[in-house]
C-alpha cells in the first residue's frame, strides 16, 4: 500500500512539473540586438533591474494595519480583564455560600489568636489556642459596618495584576492598604469594647461576692 502511494505521488509530481511552461521575458533584448544596438540593450536591462527591485521590495505597514493590531490587543486585554472579573465574582458567590467562613483575626500570644467568624448570619469573636472559645456576638450596627468594610476589602484585592500596568497597580495597592487599615481598627475597636465589657461583668461578680458575706 505504500509502495503504491510513493508511486502515485511521485506520477504526480512528474506530470505536474511537464506542465510547467518556461516563457522567455519579451521585453528583453537578445543578444543579437545587444551588439548592433548598445543603447536599446542597456535600456532593457535598466528596466529588468527596476522591475526585480519593485518585486524584491519589502513589504511595510500602513496606518490602517497598525490601528488594526492596537485595536486586536485591546481587545485581548479586555477580554481577559472581563473573565477575570467572572471568575473571582463566582469565588465571592461560593464563598458567601459557605455556611461558616472565617472573616480574618490577630495574633495575641504564641500559638493563640483571635478571629472573627461568620456562622450564616451571625458573626462571633472566637478565642483560638489550646481550645476554641467564644468570646463574644457581634450584632446591630456594628456587624453590618463590619461585613461592608470585609466586602470592600475583598473587592479591592490584588485580582487583576495580570492585566493592570504597574503604575495602576501602586494605585490600587493604595486603595487595598487602605481598606485593609480601616478593617484591622475596626476590628481592633471591637476587641477593646470586648475587654471593656468583661472588665465590668467581673467587676460586677466581685461586687455581689462582697455584697452576698
Amino acid at each position: 500500500m505504500l509502495r503504491k502511494f510513493v508511486i502515485a505521488a511521485l506520477l504526480i509530481s512528474v506530470l505536474a512539473g511537464s506542465n510547467q511552461i518556461v516563457y522567455a521575458e519579451s521585453g528583453s533584448a537578445s543578444v543579437k540586438e545587444c551588439l548592433e544596438k548598445t543603447e536599446k540593450c542597456s535600456e532593457s536591462g535598466s528596466t529588468d533591474s527596476k522591475e526585480k527591485t519593485e518585486l524584491q521590495g519589502t513589504p511595510t505597514l500602513s496606518a490602517g494595519d497598525i490601528v488594526k493590531m492596537i485595536f486586536a490587543f485591546l481587545l485581548v486585554i479586555g477580554l481577559l480583564f472581563v473573565l477575570l472579573k467572572f471568575v473571582n465574582k463566582k469565588g465571592r458567590l461560593l464563598q458567601k455560600n459557605k455556611v461558616v467562613q472565617n472573616l480574618g483575626g490577630t495574633n495575641v500570644g504564641s500559638s493563640k489568636s483571635v478571629q472573627v467568624v461568620k456562622v450564616g448570619n451571625q458573626l462571633f469573636i472566637i478565642g483560638v489556642g489550646e481550645n476554641v472559645q467564644l468570646l463574644s456576638e457581634i450584632t446591630g450596627q456594628e456587624k453590618q459596618q463590619l461585613l461592608t468594610q470585609y466586602e470592600e476589602q475583598q473587592k479591592n484585592e490584588s485580582e487583576y495584576k495580570v492585566v493592570l500596568p504597574s503604575f495602576l497597580e501602586k494605585l490600587t495597592s493604595k486603595k487595598e492598604e487602605k481598606s485593609s487599615h480601616s478593617f484591622q481598627q475596626l476590628f481592633q475597636r471591637e476587641m477593646n469594647e470586648m475587654k471593656i465589657k468583661r472588665q465590668n461583668v467581673l467587676k460586677e461578680l466581685e461586687r455581689n461576692k462582697k455584697n452576698d458575706e
